[in-house]
């Protein structure tokens, strides 16, 4: 018996009037093909329209077309029509808006890499490299490119940099993770549907889904390095927050504090942070036993200086237990210590400025370093995938893409 396929979610049905009623009432379809429509009028006609890829003649993409299983079930006509990049750029726009709005959609109705791979191409066009670390040695070998056909002609050409940037955008570096994001989507889709169909090769399954869980360890890493970045750059700028928030500079600041004879002030702080979260049953005990070691004068060994309204706060609090209560008298108390450690604020950063900025700068190396080790993970789980899963080079190449146009590497 005949069976009839949808070119854009593979469905099979058996009759053409049940594919064309499949056609007619989802909405999907008409939104995919009137986008198609507007990409396959861009460079007259000489582009994929399910990868985007161009291509300098009509024979290449014929090609292309022809050798690849994916794309001989999701073949469109290309017009060969002049269109200005306003069109291409809304219908891109547009392929990205629907990735995200029908990611919960029926899988059978979701074409994994007709969603994904505009956003990713595009986010390829805008990536970037790491910040430039003077310090740093540059990492001698070059990372392999995996098994990527979806590479664009942009990436391939600034594979061998000689420069780094001088002031690098992390706000573009950030920009790649929604597109990997929509890729990590694309890719569990994908992995799912070879569990379904494709039992005798279950490495399809197993692939992609680490080549998903390689692709959120790299949003990941991207985050934390984004965040490093953004701490102060100079010790002259930190604020008391600033100080207290980072580990190492925690450290640097308790060392002076104790050399201050001060350091009960930061002992108090951090243990009021820790009382806030504490269970409500266990507050009123809690609460006397930080009394007993900061506020006690008969049994504390480094008491703190507080107010006498503090003081009085904190045991009228004990004295009637209420979880409200305890934590605003103990979070009144530690008002006092904030501004103890406030007055040692500037004679810290004076004489502690060569190991302050040297503990600002540890997170962002350790993150990009961090970066680097979790890209090459990436490009393995490509070449595994790519191994085994034919067609899937266009997720592939759009991931690596995202990541970094050529070689990744550190001033």
């Amino acid at each position: 018996m005949p069976e009839f396929d949808c070119s854009i979610c593979s469905r099979r049905f058996p009759s053409q009037a049940a594919l064309t009623v499949h056609r007619e009432q989802s909405s999907l379809h008409q939104e995919n093909l009137a986008v198609l429509d507007q990409l396959a009028a861009h460079s007259d006609g000489l582009i994929c329209t399910l990868c985007l890829r161009q291509f300098s003649s009509r024979p290449l993409l014929a090609r292309h077309m022809r050798e690849s299983q994916l794309h001989r079930q999701n073949l469109v006509a290309l017009e060969a029509q002049p269109s200005d990049s306003a069109t291409v750029d809304g219908a891109l726009a547009a392929l990205d808006e629907r990735g995200l709005r029908y990611s919960t959609r029926d899988t059978r109705q979701l074409d994994a890499a007709s969603l994904a791979t505009a956003g990713l191409q595009r986010a390829a066009s805008t990536a970037v490299r790491p910040a430039s670390l003077p310090s740093s040695p540059p990492p001698s070998p070059s990372l392999p490119r995996g098994n990527s056909t979806a590479a664009t002609p942009a990436a391939a050409s600034s594979s061998s940099p000689t420069t780094s940037p001088a002031s690098p955008s992390l706000d573009a570096l950030d920009a790649t993770v929604p597109a990997v994001l929509l890729a990590v989507k694309a890719l569990t889709l994908r992995a799912k549907a070879a569990a379904r169909t494709d039992h005798a090769n279950p490495h399809i399954t197993t692939r992609c889904l680490a080549l998903a869980h390689a692709a959120k360890a790299y949003v990941s890493a991207v985050e934390q390095l984004v965040a490093s970045r953004r701490l102060p750059a100079s010790p002259a700028s930190l604020t008391l927050s600033d100080v207290v928030s980072l580990a190492a500079t925690r450290a640097l600041f308790r060392a002076h504090l104790a050399a201050q004879l001060s350091q009960e002030n930061l002992e108090f702080y951090e243990a009021v942070q820790s009382y806030k979260v504490t269970a409500p049953t266990r507050l009123a005990a809690t609460g006397a036993a930080l009394v007993r070691t900061f506020l006690d004068p008969a049994t504390a060994e480094a008491e703190v200086n507080v107010s006498g309204a503090a003081r009085a706060f904190v045991h009228s609090s004990l004295a009637s237990p209420n979880a409200a209560t305890l934590r605003a008298a103990f979070s009144f108390a530690e008002r006092d210590c904030w501004r103890n450690m406030r007055d040692h604020l500037s004679s810290f950063k004076e004489q502690r400025g060569d190991e302050l900025a040297a503990a600002l700068r540890a997170p962002w190396v350790e993150c990009s370093r961090g970066l680097v080790e979790v890209v090459e993970r990436l490009q393995r789980a490509v070449r595994e995938v790519g191994e085994v899963v034919e067609g899937v080079e266009v997720e592939c190449g759009a991931v690596v893409g995202a990541v970094w146009k050529g070689e990744l590497w550190l001033d």
